[in-house]
């Protein structure tokens, strides 16, 4: 997909994981039809709903179809580099740039430093969702900070609410 010369007009995506979601934004936005076929009821099933739901409203404000709770049935070749894909409705994670960079840092520790370094250390690696805007967070999920058992305060800001992110503002994001 990274390497078409020309935009699909039309443009399926499986799975609505971080890569999947990334894709569905990145083609609506270059102006293609985009539908999401998502297996399960929550688009990011890794993250927290509150966070999902957002993405998906992006996704929808920008002409993203959503669909969630959907089970792909086959995918069938229709010539002219097209695709017919069935999937039926009903009950039915990805790997992250920041993770592959951490996986990295920690082959490295194990190659030329101290060797101590492992996944269990994955604490504060960003979480982001490459949309436009792009959620992100660092850390737990508010749903793993719940089951430690520990009080909790939880902040929510916008991005468009931010002055320190530039960005939003200059290309009208919000």
């Amino acid at each position: 997909m990274l390497a078409l010369t020309e935009r699909p007009d039309e443009l399926v995506v499986l799975g609505g994981g971080h890569v999947g979601v990334e894709f569905a934004s990145m083609h609506a936005a270059f102006g293609a039809k985009v539908t999401l076929i998502q297996r399960g009821e929550q688009l990011l099933p890794g993250e927290d709903p509150d966070i999902a739901a957002e993405v998906r409203a992006l996704l929808t404000d920008a002409g993203v179809r959503v669909v969630t709770g959907a089970t792909v049935e086959r995918v069938e070749d229709a010539g002219a580099g097209g695709a017919v894909v069935t999937y039926r409705t009903g009950s039915g994670h990805t790997a992250i740039t920041y993770v592959s960079l951490d996986d990295y840092r920690i082959v490295l520790d194990q190659l030329t430093g101290s060797g101590t370094r492992s996944v269990s250390d994955r604490r504060y690696v960003p979480h982001v969702v490459f949309t436009t805007p792009p959620p992100a967070r660092v850390g737990m999920t508010e749903a793993e900070a719940r089951a430690t058992g520990r009080p909790l305060r939880i902040a929510v800001r916008r991005v468009a609410e931010m002055a320190a992110v530039p960005r939003a503002k200059i290309v009208g994001d919000g």
